[in-house]
């Protein structure tokens, strides 16, 4: 009897051991994206040279926010120019 069992389990080890699975050979294309390096716009990347906003003292009688009213308008020319360009920056960054 314990020679019939050792016979069945040689048979078995034998039997798992040559089988092998087989092997596919065959070349698979695989696509692999590729970063594309994209450019800001010409004028985003010109340095920003803004004239200084006039301080005026603040007992002027044109003292408005102690600007006078040239400095005011260069100042808000500036801030406009800021935010657009800071929402040109970010839509170009936006993938």
């Amino acid at each position: 009897m314990r020679n019939v069992l050792i016979l069945i389990l040689t048979a078995i080890l034998l039997a798992a051991c040559q089988s092998q699975p087989a092997v596919i050979q065959e070349p698979v294309e695989v696509t692999v994206p590729v970063e594309v390096p994209v450019t800001p716009a010409a004028w985003l990347m010109q340095p920003v040279n803004y004239p200084l906003p006039m301080w005026v003292d603040t007992s002027s009688k044109d003292a408005d926010a102690c600007l006078s009213p040239d400095g005011e308008g260069q100042l808000r020319a500036w801030m406009l120019d800021k935010f657009e360009r800071e929402k040109a920056w970010r839509a170009w960054a936006q993938p």
